[in-house]
């Protein structure tokens, strides 16, 4: 589901200043990708990264090279929340359309698991929001084409998904938001911008393209940061958005592309493992 805080914004900025009066310039909250490795630290000023306990469960069974996720794991949720006026004025003005969530609960998402090609995110990795986005991103973006599957990696993507637990956003959609937005685009008439479709994956397949990413930096989203502070609540205590930036390598033909790119990372508790999960991007940028 696309929350286009911008456009709120424009049709009505006294409401939107209600929320936070540090909110004024506009935000997106669904679509976005990123990038890889190096690690990040949170800039002075800025709130420290989210944590999570480990978890000494197991998050899957192996076989023949690909681990399913164990159906009995379930992540846990804060009950008995109470409404403050922020979520619902939140749910009122930003709440996803009937179109949209009709969109979303059409895909059919591939079955979650993980594979030598796209591997489970280390449990590591997934005890702080700004660790996992900088894996998450390195693994969503660092690829050899003819190696990799395209089904390895939307079954990566399913396996790695969170649940968008956003006030006014039906629940229905929120576990599939992650997999339309890179694997079912035109379902939500966007376009595919970190992951080629079917047809451009082949081919770069074929051509012997590579993708490499590097000098990923991540840090916690300041607007989001201020909805947070002016009274904004959700079920889910792991629930966040950041930003982060770094360099594409593509090559081709013995030729390599270097180009800069940003994107804003929704996560949450993840659906299929212990720790943090991706649920949305946005705002991806690449140039």
């Amino acid at each position: 589901m696309r929350i286009d805080l911008q456009d709120l914004y424009r049709a009505n900025p006294k409401a939107f200043l209600a929320l936070s009066a540090v909110i004024a310039a506009a935000f997106a909250l669904l679509v976005v990708k990123g990038v890889s490795s190096t690690g990040s630290s949170p800039t002075k000023g800025k709130p420290a990264p989210h944590t999570t306990p480990t978890s000494t469960g197991t998050t899957g069974v192996a076989s023949n090279g690909v681990t399913t996720p164990n159906p009995d794991y379930h992540p846990a949720y804060a009950s008995n929340v109470p409404s403050s006026p922020a979520d619902q004025k939140f749910a009122s003005e930003v709440g996803a359309s009937g179109t949209e969530v009709a969109a979303i609960e059409s895909v059919t998402a591939a079955p979650p698991a993980w594979t030598r090609a796209y591997p489970e995110i280390p449990a590591a990795d997934t005890r702080s929001d700004q660790t996992y986005v900088t894996a998450f991103l390195t693994e969503l973006l660092d690829r050899t084409y003819r190696k990799q599957p395209r089904l390895d990696l939307a079954r990566w993507v399913s396996a790695e998904s969170a649940d968008e637990m956003l006030p006014g956003e039906p629940a229905e959609a929120g576990d599939k938001a992650l997999y339309a937005e890179l694997l079912e685009p035109g379902v939500l008439r966007e376009s595919s911008d970190p992951v080629p479709s079917t047809s451009t994956w082949t081919a770069d397949g074929a051509h012997r393209v590579t993708q490499h990413v590097y000098g990923i930096f991540v840090s916690p989203n300041e607007q989001w940061a201020s909805l947070v502070s002016s009274g904004f609540t959700s079920r889910d205590p792991l629930l966040t958005i950041d930003d982060a930036t770094g360099m594409l390598a593509t090559t081709t033909n013995g030729r390599t592309l270097k180009q800069h790119f940003s994107v804003e990372v929704m996560v949450a508790s993840a659906l299929h493992h212990p720790g943090y999960g991706a649920a949305t991007i946005d705002q991806w940028q690449v140039g």
